[in-house]
């Protein structure tokens, strides 16, 4: 007759036990004390006595591959982490797949359990209880207790002096349901478990701050590991396994330390564990270090001490009005129906052989199912246990003696304390597949690799490499499953099916392989090597110079066969005459009037122009001139000087910033070069045309001029010129530089000297560089060798001049700044260092523009959500010269942003130059705009209209204030039931509550809506045409991510390695963290760099199937939607359209800035290229890849002294042809190739205007003079205080804001310090790796 089993509860254990009971053939009959199946992971709104308790949120830590029982896996489109209404759904089905729910008793409790009077002889039970208050007795064969250990809490008030005295609420965890109730409020939460780090962050996203109390630390992993793969199936390995059980301790244990911390440092996050040698089981949470990061929450040692409204930790710290204390401080366990004598719990701890049953029974048929803690998942190992419990109960296995099982017990337990400790929350850890494979060798279901290695290798290798799931235990012995292999082989196709609801073709181009690797590595050696090219010059040169503070270059380049002209631009160039700078008439170089139908017009064609702006050295194809000149008719170089309307030595001499040239020379294939450095005190007057003259040097002058002392200290030996293979000539092998009242440069082509034109009135001078001076068709010999003086007007040889810049326009007094958000602050600021006197009109009550939350939505006024926190962290957000304070979080809600933005204002007196409350209706041109270049800005306050004149204006507006909606590219949307509207309109997630969302867009904007909803909805979708590339904020060691990503180094590989290479790397530092092409992420064109989306949450959100990934929408119904290539029409109740914005100016007209298709013709983002006057400047109109604020502080110092007149704009025709080429678009071939007309390289960008102001560090000088500075700026982040090092607005703090910014870093989140001596054998490792480095470099190159 079949033996009779009790089983006490119907959670996982029971379940399993269940089934177990019915293959062995025994009678189970299962008493639940509720009305349903699922335990633990049955979530109820109250708090049942006598039973486990989750929060609305639990999502299971473990993934459906690893957690599923062995004969039956989970549903394919089930998620790879369950929430907890997920798995209570998957044990119904296995409930009536195996039709289970006929052997539970519901509503029934279990009162004792007590052996009968004949126990020894038939180890029976007698089992008393109670169903709706009627007693009931039975006689079992056998008991299978399932009742699990999350049921009594454990609050060790004792341990916390001074909390009967706390007025604020204070509850374990285990009462905790959700974050309603506590939003706004100062909270700590005491212990970091799995519950505390949960309870933590969810609480975060609704309170005003949270705290996290840890005595001892955690380690912490997310739930994503390598390539986006749950964390589980990457770890639980049989390989990973030997590993931990062959390697040495110590050594195993540092492996595990680098492990941990490759996600984030957890001692810069305070959350270290105090004894990192001990194997305490993992903390999984995928948003914690985030919202450390983002100071949402704050990890802080242990509480020594409570007051009324305080709490004092072990460090001396105090956080004040503290308003609720929750207790994640664990369970005790506990069996109330069992007598002490049967089950004895002390410290916790429960002497069972191998964690099931009591050693001390005459008869062994008590089992104690799933109390245990296993570094994996519990399903299997319960599975397992209740396996071979049922099969011991059969009488098929059995156990050993009292006395050995006695002694496994005390070994078992030594063991325990040594790799887990003796905290009481360790007492019933253990390893996962060692414990597994203990289990399955007692019933015979163990794989044996070494015979599958020779009848099914395939099957083997994925046994031992892959991951060990319970489909393994079913290939051989009792149970065994045909379906195993096949589960096995499959498992990694169940894993992505949910992940990848949206498919993009895979990328042909450079696909990973062991070539590219190679080749990838070999171009980044030949790119750095490169970049020492340019700077050939001084490291040639004499060490002694190097100290000089030599910032600016002459360049010279040599062209035997190039004429230069340029007949729009204004510049009166060789023997040929040009139109003025106004188009209506021209000067020859001899001074007389030339008009249009002037017969000395060259017939040939002109010949492409010559031009440096900006940071751009354009010259035109060597072909070109070839054609031009005549080169195909026969004539030579030598000769073709001799064609007619040809100058005879054409050449161009640039003077510049050396910045401006070394960046500008990778185009330059065909000339001679002489890099010549001048010393940065040199000014130059330009408040009149300045005259060029040329003349040859005899042998005898120049062996004056090399005998000269002070020539020879400003000697300098050049190099031939390796720009390009195809560089032909070489370049003078002597150049010497003199420097006075005239500029003498001595060569072998001949001497150059330089003289400024006397202006009557007051002179304005400023430092070379500021603006490049570019002088054309230079003709050595021609000219006379006496400096030059005289009027504003060319006189002497005047054939022989060439005058290249006009007279210099007036200085702009009173400047218009249109708006006071984050870039009409820098503005107004720069402004008043440069002398000028600006008024701010803001629409608005108050400043900070996009980053001033309100409730609600402002007319033209940008406008955010609640929860919005900086992308970029407060090391590279902040003003250059005015830091963040050290306490804030590395990322900065909007409400501490704002309040930055308002010391800021204050910090510089900024307030008293803004009217709040004036829209600006209209700026228009003055009537004499072509000679004053002022404007006329008219404003509205409080009804009121007024107009004043304005020498400048500045836009400040920002470009998010008019939503994009294209509705229609959804069809049907205007028949659709349920809600629609612009993200703009979105301010909290309520709104969602249990509603069915879809999300357009894979934006920021978007991404954070759909991630906030995934919390309330009952399922959201996020809709992408492109996808995009999805980036943490916790980039490498836990460190934020621009603080890694944007430095001098790595933008100079990227900037010099072909573009295909570039997108590769990129592609694989993106799929570092998890693979787009697995969560349905990865961009569709992937050689064009879209902005990066930066959210910590969504990847975590899509493996929990809480958000799911949609290609575009085909169609919308009343009620539904359908997508692209999915026919399944999915019902929607709200649509948000996360589709961006346009940009649009209804102040100016569109003669001033136009613009189309979502692009401005704005020079450098920033001026009109078109306006006769500079004097109207766009600032922020770009979206930079690295932090808009430096980048719109750093075009308001350039505009400002371009508006004040310091510097100079090129001519219209060089700025509107660089306008043209930028929305072109034109892939250069190297670097990022960006897919929007606004996107920018960051540093690039940055280090183009401040060429341009004469303040970028010249990193070779500083090399020598101040190494450890010149270290940090290449090689760490770029900072905005780099920018205040030199030139106009020097910082003297600058140098120590770069060499604290670490400080400031980890200030705000290292809030708990461990002391712990370092480990000498991590020390000894790291010698030994070094010198192994040093072995492996010695025999590469034997």
């Amino acid at each position: 007759m079949a033996k009779k089993v009790a089983v006490i509860g119907a959670g996982v254990s029971g379940l399993i036990s269940l089934k177990c009971c019915v293959d062995e053939g025994l009678e189970p009959t299962c008493f639940e004390r509720t009305e349903d199946i699922g335990g633990l992971w049955r979530f109820r709104e109250n708090v049942e006595d006598g039973r486990a308790s989750i929060y609305q949120s639990v999502i299971t830590n473990t993934s459906k591959e690893m957690s599923c029982f062995s004969d039956f896996p989970m549903p394919e489109d089930f998620p790879n982490f369950l929430h907890n209404s997920k798995l209570l759904e998957y044990f119904r089905i296995f409930a009536q797949k195996f039709d289970l729910l006929k052997y539970i008793q519901f509503q029934t409790t279990v009162l004792s359990v007590k052996k009968c009077s004949d126990f020894s002889s038939s180890g029976q039970w007698e089992v008393v209880t109670e169903t709706k208050g009627k007693e009931q007795r039975a006689v079992f064969d056998a008991v299978m207790v399932c009742s699990g250990h999350h049921i009594v809490p454990h609050i060790p008030l004792e341990s916390f002096p001074g909390i009967e005295k706390f007025k604020g609420q204070y509850f374990h965890s285990r009462q905790y349901k959700h974050p309603e109730g506590l939003e706004g409020k100062h909270i700590l939460v005491i212990g970091l478990g799995n519950s505390a780090s949960d309870i933590a962050v969810e609480l975060s996203k609704k309170a005003a701050q949270v705290f996290i109390s840890t005595r001892k630390g955690s380690w912490v992993i997310s739930r994503i590991s390598e390539c986006g793969y749950p964390w589980d199936v990457v770890l639980h390995t049989r390989f990973m396994s030997m590993l931990q059980n062959v390697l040495p301790r110590t050594l195993q244990k540092w492996m595990m330390e680098r492990q941990m911390n490759q996600w984030f440092n957890h001692e810069n996050y305070g959350l270290e564990p105090q004894n990192r040698y001990l194997m305490k089981e993992v903390v999984v949470n995928d948003d914690l270090p985030s919202r450390i990061l983002c100071g949402a929450i704050k990890v802080k040692s242990r509480v020594t001490e409570l007051t009324e409204t305080a709490a004092i930790f072990e460090d001396g710290t105090v956080e004040e009005d503290i308003d609720a204390i929750v207790f994640a401080t664990g369970y005790t366990c506990s069996f109330p129906f069992l007598e002490d004598s049967l089950v004895k719990v002390e410290d916790n701890m429960v002497s069972l052989y191998k964690y099931v049953f009591p050693p001390q029974l005459e008869k062994s048929t008590l089992a104690c199912i799933g109390l245990i803690q296993p570094l994996g998942s519990i399903f299997p190992t319960v599975e397992l246990q209740a396996r071979w419990v049922t099969r011991v109960f059969k009488g098929v296995c059995t156990l050993p003696s009292e006395k050995t099982m006695m002694v496994d017990i005390s070994k078992r337990n030594k063991k325990r304390i040594d790799l887990f400790g003796e905290s009481k929350s360790q007492m019933l850890q253990t390893h996962y597949i060692d414990y597994l494979d203990e289990l399955a060798l007692e019933i015979g279901a163990k794989p044996d690799l070494l015979s599958l290695v020779l009848k099914d290798p395939k099957l083997a290798m994925k046994l031992y490499f892959g991951p060990c799931n319970s489909y393994q235990y079913r290939l051989v012995g009792p149970g065994r499953w045909e379906g195993a292999r096949s589960a096995i082989l499959t498992q990694k196709q169940r894993m992505l099916k949910p992940l990848k609801t949206r498919t993009v073709e895979p990328s042909l181009h450079f696909p990973v392989s062991f070539l590219v690797k190679i080749l990838g590595l070999l171009a980044v050696v030949v790119a750095f090597f490169s970049q020492l090219q340019w700077f050939s010059v001084l490291i040639s040169g004499d060490p002694g110079s190097w100290g000089l503070p030599g910032q600016h270059w002459l360049l010279l380049i040599h062209s035997d066969f190039c004429q230069f002209q340029s007949r729009n631009c204004g510049l009166a160039l060789g023997t040929t005459h040009y139109k003025s700078i106004n188009g209506d008439s021209a000067m020859s170089p001899g001074g007389e009037s030339v008009h249009d139908g002037d017969t000395r017009t060259p017939s040939h064609p002109p010949c492409p122009p010559c031009s440096l702006t900006g940071s751009t050295l354009s010259l035109p194809p060597l072909n070109t001139y070839r054609q031009h000149m005549g080169e195909d008719a026969g004539l030579s170089p030598s000769n073709a000087a001799g064609a007619p309307g040809v100058a005879a030595v054409p050449g161009l001499l640039v003077l510049a910033s050396r910045h401006q040239l070394l960046r500008g020379l990778a185009s330059h294939r065909h000339t001679k070069l002489s890099l010549l450095p001048v010393f940065s005190k040199t000014r130059v007057c330009q408040s009149g045309p300045c005259l060029v003259r040329c003349s040859s040097a005899s042998e005898g002058q120049r062996r004056e001029a090399g005998g000269s002392s002070a020539v020879q200290k400003a000697k300098l030996s050049t190099k031939r010129s390796k720009f390009s293979p195809s560089a032909r000539a070489t370049v003078p092998a002597t150049t010497v530089l003199t420097f006075g009242t005239s500029y003498k440069v001595k060569a072998v082509t001949g001497t150059f000297l330089f003289s400024h034109a006397h202006h009557q009135g007051p002179a304005t001078e400023h430092s070379i560089g500021a603006n490049p001076l570019i002088f054309q068709n230079l003709s050595p010999g021609l000219l006379s060798k006496q400096a030059w003086g005289g009027a504003s007007t060319c006189e002497g040889k005047k054939k022989n001049l060439c005058c290249v810049f006009p007279t210099q326009d007036n200085m702009a007094k009173r400047v218009a700044v249109v708006g006071a958000g984050v870039s009409g602050l820098a503005s107004i600021k720069c402004c008043l260092e440069e002398g000028l006197q600006p008024t701010c009109f803001e629409r608005s009550d108050n400043l900070g523009g996009l980053w001033r939350f309100t409730d609600h939505v402002e007319e033209g006024r940008a406008s955010l959500y609640k929860s919005v926190v900086s992308n970029s962290c407060k090391e590279m957000s902040c003003y250059s010269d005015f830091p963040f304070p050290e306490d804030y979080p590395n990322y900065v809600p909007n409400a501490q942003f704002l309040e930055y933005l308002k010391m800021y204002a204050n910090q510089f007196n900024l307030l008293k130059c803004i009217q709040f409350k004036t829209k600006v209706c209209s700026v228009t041109k003055r009537p004499d705009f072509t000679v004053t270049g002022q404007w006329e800005v008219v404003t509205l306050c409080e009804g009121k209209q007024e107009a004043a004149i304005f020498d400048a204006v500045m836009v400040c507006t920002g470009f998010l204030t008019d939503p994009y909606l294209p509705l229609d590219s959804f069809p049907g949307i205007n028949t659709f039931k349920g809600q629609y509207f612009h993200s703009r309109q979105y301010k909290y997630p309520d709104i969602f509550k249990d509603k069915r969302v879809l999300v357009i867009g894979v934006g920021n904007s978007g991404t954070d809506i759909a991630v906030e909803a995934s919390h309330v909805a009952k399922k959201v979708f996020l809709s992408t045409t492109a996808g995009a590339w999805v980036m943490s904020r916790v980039c490498d060691s836990g460190l934020p991510w621009d603080m890694v990503f944007m430095t001098r180094f790595l933008n100079m590989i990227r900037n010099s390695l072909p573009t295909p290479i570039v997108s590769w790397w990129m592609a694989k530092k993106m799929n570092s963290w998890f693979n787009h092409v697995n969560y349905g992420l990865v961009p569709e064109d992937r050689t064009q760099l879209k902005e990066f989306v930066l959210n910590d949450e969504l990847p975590g959100r899509i493996i929990t199937g809480k958000v799911l990934i949609k290609p575009s929408i085909k169609e919308v119904k009343e009620n539904s939607v359908i997508f692209n290539n999915t026919p399944k029409e999915e019902p929607i109740d709200i649509i948000v359209l996360a589709t961006g914005y346009t940009f649009a100016f209804p102040f100016l007209d569109e003669s001033v800035v136009k613009v189309e298709d979502g692009q401005a013709s704005l020079y450098k983002y920033i001026f009109p290229a078109h306006l006769q006057k500079p004097t109207l400047a766009v600032i922020g109109l770009i979206k930079p890849l690295g932090s808009m604020i430096p980048t719109g502080e750093m075009q308001a110092r350039w505009a400002v002294r371009v508006l004040k007149g310091v510097n100079k704009l090129p001519p219209a025709c060089v700025m509107i042809e660089e306008v043209n080429a930028r929305k072109e678009n034109r892939p250069s071939g190297f670097g990022f190739c960006y897919c929007k007309a606004l996107q920018s390289d960051y540093i690039t960008y940055i280090d183009d205007l401040l060429t341009s102001i004469n303040a970028k560090p010249n990193l070779f000088s500083m090399l020598l003079t101040d190494p450890r500075l010149a270290l940090t700026i290449f090689f760490g982040p770029c900072t905005p205080y780099q920018f205040r090092l030199t030139g106009p607005g020097r910082w003297e703090g600058a140098r120590d804001a770069i060499l604290t910014q670490w400080d400031r870093t980890l200030k705000a989140t290292k809030t708990r310090i461990v002391q712990e001596t370092p480990s000498p054998f991590a020390s000894l490792l790291k010698l030994i790796s070094f010198l192994a480095l040093l072995g492996a470099i010695f025999l590469t190159f034997l």
